[in-house]
Formats: C-alpha cells, sequence, structure tokens
C-alpha cells in the first residue's frame, strides 16, 4: 500500500530557459523532486523503509543550426548522473540472508527520476 500513497513525491518544480543567438541555441532544464518512499516486508517479517532523498536533475541541450536544413544537437538528460538514494541497507540485508534475487537491485526502481544516471546523445535533424 505503501507504493500508492508514499513512493510519489509531494511536490516536483520545474524551471527551464532557452537561449538563442544566431545559428546557436542553449535548453537548460533543472527539475526538483521530492523525497519519495517505500515500506517494504524483508524475508525476516521485519517492515523497512526505503527513502530517496530530494534531488536536483539537470537537463541540457546544445544546437547549432548549420544551415536551413541541418541542425546538430548535443545534449544529456541528467547531466551530472545523479542516482536515487540506494535501498534501505537492512532490507537488503534480510534478502541476501536468504538467498532471495531482491538483493541484487540496488535502487528503488520506483524512483521519480529513474536508476539508470545521466543519458548523454548527439543527433543531427534534417529537414526538407
Amino acid at each position: 500500500m505503501s507504493i500508492l500513497t508514499d513512493a510519489t513525491p509531494k511536490f516536483k518544480v520545474i524551471g527551464g530557459a532557452l537561449w538563442s543567438l544566431d545559428a546557436w541555441s542553449v535548453n537548460l532544464r533543472e527539475s526538483l523532486f521530492g523525497k519519495s518512499s517505500e515500506l517494504a516486508v524483508g524475508d525476516d517479517g521485519n517492515t523497512y523503509r526505503s527513502t530517496i532523498k530530494t534531488r536536483f536533475i539537470t537537463d541540457l541541450e546544445v544546437d547549432y543550426k548549420v544551415d536551413a536544413n541541418v541542425k546538430l544537437t548535443v545534449g544529456a538528460n541528467n547531466v551530472f548522473n545523479t542516482y536515487p538514494t540506494r535501498f534501505n541497507s537492512k532490507l537488503v540485508a534480510s534478502y541476501r540472508a536468504a538467498n532471495d534475487n531482491a538483493a541484487v537491485g540496488q535502487y528503488p526502481d520506483w524512483s521519480p527520476f529513474g536508476i539508470n544516471g545521466g543519458y548523454y546523445y548527439g543527433k543531427i535533424t534534417y529537414t526538407f
């Protein structure tokens, strides 16, 4: 039941800025995710709370328009490679003691901003 009531942050704030000059543009987005948590029952029968702390996530995209048809882009989602707080260590210990496969997970899959860290990309856009 806690996944329905606690796993979603109480707040999320997003701010952005777009700067353009001639052929260049820079798009910056900053997201603030509030604290979220979940209660889970370990294999020892005890209940443990895992909590993800409040985090800032930064996204950045830089474009250069080569000509009327071609645009080059480099960017990143989660520029600073931010990860959520790890599972409660006592919960993981209870899983390991029971040889439970759940012990292999480090980060809560219910994290509001994902568990994969940064994503970096480049792209070429051709408009015709």
